[in-house]
């Protein structure tokens, strides 16, 4: 299905108030990339036209790695590294998706954590940001503390820079900024973007993410619906979708919005989103997801229509946890299919999955 695309590469209009002192941080350019997306017209997405089936993976069920909500999951050369961000824990699989270790424990002390609201990979050292305590934590994969800083500023996203440490910040600092750039100390702010006249509601989201394929750092935001590359201190707008009426920042808790991209993310030219549709007085929300691929420029909107190779046995849930190591990760949550699904599930070597077990992971290698 091809939607409307616009490629006079137009202003996105929240861009030009994004920044005030630090005005320099945020160019002023088109984007590269503008799409029309049309909610109307909604289909399937075919994986088999852009990925091939790599392996279905069940994580092991014990009761020390009970896994209620996956966040994200990264893929190292020797294992799976699995943020529960239901229980506010982190665990190691290995690739077959048999329990390891946990990553860290829960506690006050420097090398314990609180409130986890974001992790990230840095080759073999997983960063833990404690919401709670304002401190980065890092620990290497095999569970060892490695250090932790304490920041001056609540941060809520993050992603290590060598200028830095990016992050999500909410208001809370005298400018008003939304992003900040940190100094690797956590003390001081470098640069500060997207000012806003009033507390935005936090979405939780991936607000940053790398592009394997070419090395790029990618930010989206999620109030004016652009995704910006980051190359050093300067933000440029790379891909505006626009989504019509009812999308503006203001708006943004008003019925029949519709915007607010999160779970965003770029490997080589394939880039995968979600969005939200608000419907009704009680502002609940109609989820969709889109893939646009840059190459073709043809974009897919869909909801949890995935059309896929005939050996996957279970359909993957719409949305992504992560494109870790050029694959696509899905999580299949196992008490969500219906029961025959179970009869077309092999046994794994340590017992058969049901409805209490943890989620299935669906890899897919992405094409070039």
């Amino acid at each position: 299905m091809k939607t409307t695309i616009n490629l006079l590469f137009v202003f996105v209009a929240c861009m030009v108030s994004a920044c005030t002192d630090h005005s320099s941080i945020l160019k002023h350019d088109l984007p590269l990339y503008s799409f029309k997306i049309n909610t109307e017209n909604v289909s399937e997405l075919n994986l088999q036209n852009i990925a091939s089936l790599d392996r279905i993976i069940p994580l092991e069920t014990k009761d020390e790695c009970l896994i209620t909500s996956i966040g994200k999951v990264f893929i190292t050369d020797s294992s799976l590294v699995v943020w529960d961000k239901g229980t506010d824990n982190i665990f190691i699989f290995d690739n077959a998706g048999r329990y390891q270790r946990p990553i860290g424990r829960k506690g006050p002390s420097p090398e314990e954590y609180t409130n986890i609201g974001d992790v990230q990979m840095k080759n073999d050292t997983v960063q833990i940001l404690d919401v709670a305590t304002r401190r980065m934590i890092n620990y290497d994969i095999s569970g060892k503390f490695i250090s932790s800083i304490q920041s001056d500023y609540y941060l809520y996203t993050f992603y290590e820079v060598p200028e830095g440490y990016w992050g999500i910040n909410v208001y809370q600092n005298k400018d008003h900024y939304n992003l900040i750039l940190l100094d690797k100390k956590l003390r001081k702010i470098k640069r500060g973007c997207f000012v806003s006249e009033q507390i935005l509601p936090l979405r939780p989201t991936n607000n940053f993410s790398k592009n394997e394929k070419s090395d790029e750092l990618i930010f989206h935001y999620p109030y004016n619906d652009t995704i910006y590359t980051i190359r050093k201190d300067s933000i440029i707008p790379f891909i505006a979708l626009d989504f019509g009426e009812n999308e503006k920042p203001a708006e943004i808790n008003t019925e029949m919005y519709k915007g607010r991209i999160h779970n965003v993310h770029l490997y080589g030219d394939h880039l995968f989103f979600s969005f939200s549709h608000a419907l009704g007085n009680r502002m609940s929300y109609e989820g969709y997801n889109g893939y646009i691929s840059l190459k073709s420029l043809e974009t897919t909107i869909y909801t949890f229509h995935i059309a896929h190779d005939e050996r996957t046995i279970v359909t993957p849930l719409p949305e992504l946890v992560n494109i870790s190591k050029g694959k696509l990760i899905y999580q299949i949550v196992p008490g969500e299919f219906p029961e025959e699904v179970f009869n077309r599930l092999k046994e794994a070597s340590w017992g058969t999955v049901n409805g209490e077990s943890n989620p299935i992971l669906v890899l897919y290698n992405l094409k070039k």
